[in-house]
């Protein structure tokens, strides 16, 4: 796990101490070493640094970035190659040395063979720069989910990659002008969608994507090389739900026991939920004593620590609880701003960060069970209110147009064009997008008109005819949510302690697999995750397991109410209130109301907190 960044500059103003500048703002990601390479090339300067936190190959012989046959080829890698022995040995066969056992040498001979194409032989979360001196072009790859971060600017003269923006504001040619689109995009959705940033003319690399810049012509070109619509796309799996079972698990089991490919300690995230437990418990068959970490709260209705201490303890692991108290979360919300970039919304970065400070002190690496819910169907979003929407899909348009005005109630705030979609697509994904701030509750609180942005959302119109609804709903979720909220979230909070998060769900044969199996096998019409439920009930006791699903963001209303309340109205009432961007009266309304209890709209105050306190620490 590294940070990597660097830069193509058509004028040959930037230098090494720019790169520099811009490698030094990612040394949470890499303490272990840096490494840079600038250069000119036909009046172009080109740099590439990186950042390294030592996991696999700890000797110098992984340092970056790394080169091959005589500087024609050189890269800068942040991620892991899981299944990276297996490679090497094919390359070996086909005539390849090597002089590290480092997974990074493993990608660059993979990119000298296959061009383009290595990355679909690769097993593990990756995001990569090559420079191809041949064919004077530089790439930058993204895996397959998005796991790992990477972003670029481009100006046309100037043309900036990175791990985290933060990098570009070292440069003096990145204009951070905000989209104010995007920033609509936040309001609504509590994070900006790829490939979309707050940033004019900066974007994030698509998950499954490739960018290809030409030294040459200064042309950038968006290639596609995975996308999880054309896994849901493809015809079912005629197969038992036992076969299922067994075929599933077998996928797990070697997803999970890569993730534990490293030469430092791995820890695990526990909670008393499905995902981490089943993680937990595979591992455990498998490996030696493992070690695990949980957050507890101190309202009953969130705090799940008892419950994971439960499981921690069959499992006989190496078990750490601890606990958030009001200086901790001070502490960690003041550096948010920083670590997470662009405005985000998720309150359990707070938790998250706060559990990988704990398990940094013990391990360099910690497995994190996210994506569980939306491979195998476990958010209320996806089976709720199912009868409901069946019934909706059936009424007449003309019946369900005497209903729309039901959509200005508050309880359906959140849920637009309910009652007046036109298609099937349209109703689930009004089912699936949760929204923050509608439409009408937008142009309230912004100081500017806004175009909404295509986002991943629209995909849905991809998808087969012959894709279940449900189905349809997993497919987006993994291409929305997952990917812009907890995927960020996770990456930032790990790297925010210069800890290795890792994603055992998020291997893409998981998805492959289970994409393609009938919807029942996930939820039934009275079980949520059917089939993982099943294979981890052969782990763990159900007995031991929470009946009710638990979130992980903690008590935000009374955090704001009664440790941050202060904080929030002075970025309110501040002299330096962004009045182009945000309508000051009504937000002050919004915040006034929530302190004197009116409404409990603490996930809007959140989203108004966030944006402020980004807003002045970057601007």
């Amino acid at each position: 796990m590294c940070g990597i960044t660097g830069f193509v500059d058509f004028k040959n103003i930037l230098t090494a101490d720019d790169l520099k500048s811009m490698s030094l703002q990612l040394k949470h990601r890499g303490p272990d070493d840096s490494g840079y390479n600038h250069f000119i090339s036909n009046d172009i300067s080109i740099g590439i640094a990186h950042r390294r936190l030592s996991i696999i190959d700890l000797s110098n012989l992984g340092h970056q970035p790394m080169s091959a046959q005589n500087n024609n080829y050189w890269i800068s890698l942040n991620g892991e190659i899981y299944n990276y022995k297996e490679i090497r040995d094919i390359l070996i066969k086909d005539g390849y040395d090597f002089k590290s056992n480092s997974d990074t040498e493993v990608v660059l001979k993979s990119y000298i063979k296959w061009g383009p194409e290595c990355v679909k032989y690769f097993i593990g979360m990756f995001s990569f720069c090559i420079l191809d001196n041949k064919l004077k072009k530089i790439f930058l790859f993204r895996d397959r989910a998005g796991i790992k971060p990477l972003y670029y600017y481009d100006n046309h003269h100037t043309f900036l990659f990175a791990s985290e923006i933060k990098s570009f504001h070292m440069i003096k040619q990145f204009n951070n002008t905000i989209n104010n689109d995007a920033l609509a995009l936040f309001f609504r959705h509590g994070y900006i969608d790829s490939p979309h940033t707050i940033y004019k003319n900066t974007f994030k690399v698509k998950a499954g994507h490739y960018i290809e810049l030409c030294l040459k012509s200064r042309q950038r070109k968006e290639c596609k090389y995975w996308d999880v619509i054309d896994e849901y796309n493809k015809p079912s799996i005629k197969i038992s739900f036992n076969d299922a079972i067994e075929e599933t698990e077998k996928i797990l089991t070697s997803a999970f026991n890569y993730r534990m490919v490293s030469d430092v300690p791995v820890g695990i995230f526990l909670s008393s939920g499905y995902d981490s437990s089943t993680v937990a418990g595979i591992l455990s068959e498998n490996n030696k004593k493992i070690n695990t970490y949980t957050v507890g709260f101190k309202e009953h209705q969130y705090d799940e620590s008892n419950l994971a201490s439960n499981i921690a303890n069959y499992l006989d692991s190496n078990h750490t609880t601890l606990h958030l108290n009001k200086e901790k979360l001070r502490e960690i919300i003041e550096h948010i701003p920083f670590y997470y970039d662009e405005p985000f919304g998720d309150s359990s970065a707070i938790p998250s960060t706060l559990v990988s400070q704990e398990a940094r002190k013990h391990v360099k690496v910690a497995l994190s069970a996210d994506g569980g819910d939306e491979i195998f169907a476990g958010y209320p979003k996806h089976y709720q209110h199912h009868r409901l929407y069946k019934l909706l899909i059936n009424t007449p348009y003309r019946i369900r147009a005497l209903l729309s005005p039901l959509n200005r109630l508050p309880r359906f705030s959140h849920r637009e064009n309910l009652f007046n979609f036109k298609t099937e697509n349209d109703l689930l994904r009004t089912k699936l997008e949760t929204i923050v701030f509608n439409d009408n509750q937008l142009n309230n609180i912004l100081s500017f008109r806004f175009n909404k942005l295509t986002t991943s959302f629209d995909d849905i119109h991809k998808l087969n005819s012959n894709v279940s609804s449900l189905n349809k709903l997993l497919a987006i979720d993994y291409k929305t949510y997952l990917e812009n909220d907890i995927l960020v979230k996770m990456d930032r909070a790990t790297m925010s302690t210069s800890l290795e998060g890792r994603e055992p769900f998020i291997d893409h044969r998981i998805i492959e697999f289970v994409s393609r199996l009938p919807e029942n096998y996930k939820f039934d019409g009275k079980t949520s995750k059917l089939l993982l439920r099943t294979i981890h009930n052969k782990y763990i006791p159900n007995k031991l397991m929470n009946t009710k699903k638990m979130g992980f963001g903690g008590n935000v209303s009374s955090w704001f109410k009664n440790i941050m309340n202060e904080d929030l109205k002075k970025l309110v009432s501040s002299k330096k209130f962004p009045d182009h961007l945000l309508n000051k009266p009504k937000i002050n309304s919004i915040v006034v109301d929530f302190l004197n209890n009116k409404f409990n709209n603490w996930y809007q105050v959140y989203q108004i907190y966030t944006f402020l306190s980004w807003h002045r620490y970057w601007h």
